[in-house]
């Protein structure tokens, strides 16, 4: 009996939970997948990241949840797909606003710091990410100085506000460098500009030249080097902080970037390959599964579940995000410009659905064969539906936090009812 009850007292003395190790989730703004694995293949471009991804795990097929910067973080932050955060497009008076992450959704941030973390995110200009649109809950330091992303002093600054945190932290660290582009000027020669510009310009009529894609990706190309220097820096500082080897560090980008697919330039586009296949690379705690690259359709919404698993922290009511390494659904979730609702979801590595739909008025589902059909250029639309549509017609009318409870919201009730503190979208 004695010993019985030693036991019991045992049971009820759980041991405190060990210290988590640093998180540091580095997001690189319209980071392409397929340039990551070039450089991964040995062409140079980015050194640094080939180097770490020696200590780390390749995520060869990951997805981003949404197509654009504001959509993309919230479902990151929240491990929600976006019409479950809410942080999209709405439409009121025929203008267009974004609405803030619901109020309902715990942000990784503010459940790492409840973890005794000390959270920060380096956000250099990113008016995007605005803190009215709850992108800063969470985090002790929110630093958006937009000089920092055009000086020499960016990761100094983030190695000074290590310096004086010895305890574990939750890093965010944006890096911008493919934000500015150039195109070639009407009167001939290139012109710098912004990359939301670019997402707003169609090809003229007749499409686009080979030369003009072939110049649209030498500037892309151009900025790689810049970003490769960054994260070269930081991982640097990390080292240098005696932080690298116990900490779990993700590199990966918010979405990718369409250089004349489809002809369209730029994101925040139709859900195509250019625009959600993200560059996804995990280094695990004591450099464990160091080399290893995983060639499986999984989601970048896995990230939420993932951190929260190496810092043992529950997964909070309403995520659906699921580790990385679990089998999960993906799906990508936008409102385009016209107000309608765009989605595109997965059966392995083959089949990919694009479903449009716009109230009563619209609704369009088409399959891609991306083992035939890698450029997304024959779509099957209207034939026969098979276990793909099933899939993506439960997803549609699953009920959305804010809206009827009996299946989809038609793209209209989303504009008649839009958010009582939206912002004005971003390009």
């Amino acid at each position: 009996m004695l010993l019985g009850c030693a036991l019991a007292a045992c049971e009820m003395r759980k041991a405190p939970r060990s210290a988590p190790p640093d998180v540091i989730l580095i997001v690189v703004d319209s980071l392409r997948a397929d340039r990551v694995r070039r450089a991964l293949d040995g062409d140079g471009r980015m050194p640094n990241l080939a180097r770490f991804a020696e200590d780390a795990v390749v995520y060869e097929r990951a997805t981003s949840p949404a197509t654009w910067c504001v959509p993309a973080h919230a479902a990151l932050f929240t491990g929600r797909w976006p019409s479950f955060h809410g942080a999209e497009r709405r439409f009121r008076d025929g203008e267009e606003w974004v609405a803030p992450i619901d109020a309902e959704a715990r942000t990784l941030a503010e459940l790492l710091r409840e973890r005794g973390m000390r959270t920060a995110a380096f956000v250099p200009g990113r008016t995007d990410l605005a803190s009215t649109l709850g992108f800063d809950r969470g985090f002790d330091d929110w630093v958006d100085d937009a000089r920092l992303a055009q000086s020499a002093g960016f990761v100094p600054a983030i190695a000074r506000w290590l310096a004086l945190r010895p305890g574990p932290v939750f890093l965010l660290v944006g890096i911008d460098d493919l934000r500015r582009a150039k195109v070639p000027a009407e009167g001939g020669g290139l012109q710098l500009v912004s990359r939301a510009e670019l997402t707003n310009l169609r090809a003229r009529h007749g499409g686009i030249s080979d030369q003009e894609r072939l110049e649209l990706a030498e500037s892309y190309d151009s900025g790689l080097e810049a970003v490769d220097r960054t994260i070269g820096e930081l991982l640097g500082a990390l080292q240098a902080e005696g932080r690298y080897a116990d900490a779990l560090i993700i590199v990966t980008a918010d979405h990718g970037e369409l250089l004349g697919e489809q002809n369209l330039v730029g994101h925040g586009w139709p859900p195509y390959e250019g625009a959600v296949n993200v560059p996804l690379i995990v280094k695990y705690p004591r450099g464990e599964r160091a080399g290893e690259r995983v060639d499986r359709r999984i989601s970048a919404l896995g990230i939420f579940a993932t951190v929260l698993e190496q810092v043992d922290v529950p997964l909070p009511d309403g995520a659906q995000a699921r580790p990385l390494d679990d089998r999960h659904p993906v799906w990508v979730e936008d409102v385009d410009r016209q107000g309608r609702r765009l989605r595109a979801g997965y059966d392995g590595l083959r089949k990919k659905i694009i479903r449009v739909t716009d109230g009563e008025q619209i609704d369009i589902a088409c399959v891609y064969d991306m083992y035939n059909d890698a450029e997304e250029r024959r779509p099957e639309c209207g034939g026969p539906e098979g276990p793909l549509h099933g899939a993506m017609a439960s997803f549609s009318q699953k009920p959305r936090p804010g809206q009827p409870s009996s299946g989809l919201a038609r793209a209209g009730d989303e504009r008649r009812n839009p958010p009582e503190r939206p912002e004005r979208a971003p390009n």
